[in-house]
């Protein structure tokens, strides 16, 4: 199996002949690939519906969830779509985990802590002066736990937020949270969960040290809207861009200010490139594309 596209094959070769990686497969076992008798074997009775029929009668704010966050609405389109399944990724420590925080807590939801406790993620609300009763907080591994949780309480979430899909583990998969098959079963456990409930799953994922998102590239292919969240650790702004999105457009960005009380919305009237709003005799201001 490829561990850069998840593809398998019946023998190793020096390079992925789907996504042309070198030194990127690796053996695995025949046994180990076997269906659970619960699992995907399991089929959930569907139904086949017209278009005439859904939707009748429903402007745009019954299919759209505003997050009342004004930029990250504004990079999506019109807000998260129900259903939707949003994978964001972005460097550790850049300010993932406060921004899902904030979301949660504006709009309710269930938090699926997969890195950290209930406790933990308390404390954090409380720093961030959040409403601690607007959030389910389930501290598990387990995918499997997460679908049960959902399905029970009839799609009483909007939303729900992974964090994050490294650390995801499914009864399905094989090999250690983080592996390939277990980045692909979980996922596809979970964008299948958020279609059949109509439930809005953010799914937060790392990335490596060259800018990548960790695991598969199938994992992009998979998801809905593909969102990057970057910065200069030393600096307090933070850049929301969008690299992927089925549902809005994929050339927005949105611009974010970390402080004490969490991220904040910045207009671009607001970003000042001469500091004090004092001009500098000598200096030049430019602008470089990278």
């Amino acid at each position: 199996m490829c561990s850069s596209c998840g593809n398998e094959f019946a023998k190793w070769s020096g390079q992925c002949s789907a996504c042309k990686e070198w030194n990127c497969l690796k053996e695995m076992s025949n046994d180990k690939f076997q269906m659970s008798k619960g699992g995907r074997g399991k089929r959930i009775k569907t139904e086949v519906v017209s278009l005439s029929s859904v939707g009748q009668g429903e402007k745009d704010g019954g299919v759209y969830i505003s997050t009342q966050i004004a930029e990250f609405d504004r990079v999506l389109g019109k807000g998260i779509v129900r259903g939707q399944v949003i994978l964001f990724a972005g460097e550790p420590g850049i300010g993932k985990s406060t921004l899902i925080t904030q979301l949660i807590g504006k709009i309710g939801g269930l938090y699926v802590a997969g890195e950290e406790s209930a406790e933990q993620l308390g404390l954090r609300v409380r720093r961030l002066g959040l409403d601690g009763g607007k959030f389910e907080v389930l501290a598990s591994n387990s995918v499997d736990e997460v679908v049960e949780q959902i399905g029970r309480v009839n799609n009483l979430y909007k939303i729900a937020v992974v964090d994050s899909i490294q650390v995801m583990l499914s009864d399905n998969g094989n090999g250690m949270p983080g592996s390939v098959n277990q980045i692909k079963e979980s996922t596809f456990k979970l964008i299948e969960l958020a279609k059949r409930t109509g439930t809005a799953i953010i799914i937060v994922g790392h990335v490596t040290k060259e800018g990548d998102i960790a695991g598969p590239k199938l994992l992009e292919h998979m998801v809905d809207t593909v969102l990057y969240f970057e910065g200069d650790k030393s600096s307090e702004l933070r850049i929301l861009r969008v690299t992927k999105n089925r549902f809005g457009p994929t050339d927005e960005v949105g611009i974010f200010k970390m402080t004490e009380k969490g991220l904040v919305d910045v207009r671009g009237e607001e970003i000042s490139l001469v500091e004090n709003g004092k001009e500098k005799i000598g200096s030049a201001i430019t602008v470089v594309a990278e």
